[in-house]
């Protein structure tokens, strides 16, 4: 089997798929005799990818017809029995063709890209460039399958909705139940949370939803739950004054850290919470929203957690 890169005019394009493509092949193990690496400018990064395994050869190459990449890797990986488990290449390939996917692939000089790898500017301008309207905008984050997002996005069809994680095979599967639903309020954002300032304005997002994140148990890694004090102060770079937060989570140990950083600042203000929104009637009938991880969670005995608080 032969895997082809076409050779494109971008080279920080070419970069971040090739990166990419080798990440799949080690999960998958495929390997091969011939050796050579595909090297990006980001010399660590490519050798944490490439040195424990040989890879295929990437081959670079031009064709004449008005094939785009992403259409060529889809013809010539496909087939193989190792990759199509779990269908990662063809998501791959589709999810840069969907017109309400954006992704970044570098946090450090955050841009993005939209259908077909066009860059876009987006910051200041979701209303005017996707949306084409003025509806208030709200972020679901660690989004993974979206689930929140489309059907917010279908029971709210008067708000804008934008489902954020760094996986885009989750997020591949949000962004086509949008497109197969005509939801043209719901579009998707492949990046870190960390740097959400820097594809939204200051006042451009209403509400934050927070649902079921990695709750990061141990204490070293406090500053990467998405309710510590650092992330609270990214929300404030971009949420209106007074926008809302929801959470909604199964962990204990998490939902009491998160009610104490937000009962702890002065600028956020709890308006509601709920340790077992199953045990009573629900306040808010977009509680029963129920997202993958959820299901599992019910499945297991846990009790769901919810709250809502004010940033200003």
């Amino acid at each position: 089997m032969r895997i082809y890169l076409l050779k494109m005019q971008r080279y920080d394009e070419a970069r971040a798929i090739g990166v990419l493509l080798c990440r799949i092949l080690h999960r998958n193990r495929m390997v091969s005799e011939k050796k050579r690496k595909f090297a990006p400018r980001n010399r660590r990064l490519a050798n944490n990818v490439l040195k424990k395994r040989p890879v295929w050869v990437f081959a670079a190459f031009k064709t004449a017809k008005n094939y785009s990449f992403f259409q060529i890797i889809g013809q010539r990986c496909l087939c193989h029995p190792a990759m199509s488990r779990k269908n990662k290449l063809r998501k791959f390939a589709e999810i840069l063709s969907f017109p309400n996917v954006y992704e970044c692939y570098n946090v450090q000089e955050p841009s993005l890209v939209g259908a077909n790898m066009e860059p876009v500017e987006m910051k200041g301008v979701w209303h005017r460039d996707h949306f084409k309207n003025d509806h208030p905008i709200t972020l679901e984050l660690a989004c993974g399958g979206g689930e929140y997002t489309v059907d917010l996005a279908r029971r709210f069809p008067e708000r804008n909705f934008i489902g954020i994680d760094i996986k885009g095979n989750r997020l591949w599967q949000g962004a086509k139940n949008a497109l197969d639903g005509g939801l043209h309020n719901a579009a998707f954002l492949r990046t870190r949370i960390e740097v959400l300032s820097a594809f939204f304005a200051p006042g451009e997002v209403s509400e934050i939803w927070i649902t079921f994140p990695d709750p990061f148990p141990r204490e070293s890694k406090e500053n990467r739950r998405l309710t510590s004090p650092m992330f609270l102060e990214r929300y404030r770079e971009v949420l209106v004054p007074g926008g809302l937060v929801h959470l909604k989570h199964d962990d204990p140990h998490f939902f009491r850290y998160s009610l104490r950083v937000i009962e702890s600042d002065p600028r956020c203000t709890l308006l509601y919470e709920n340790q077992d929104i199953y045990a009573t009637p629900m306040l808010y009938p977009e509680l029963g929203i129920q997202t993958l991880y959820e299901g599992k969670h019910l499945a297991a005995g846990k009790t769901i957690k919810y709250l809502r608080c004010t940033i200003s």
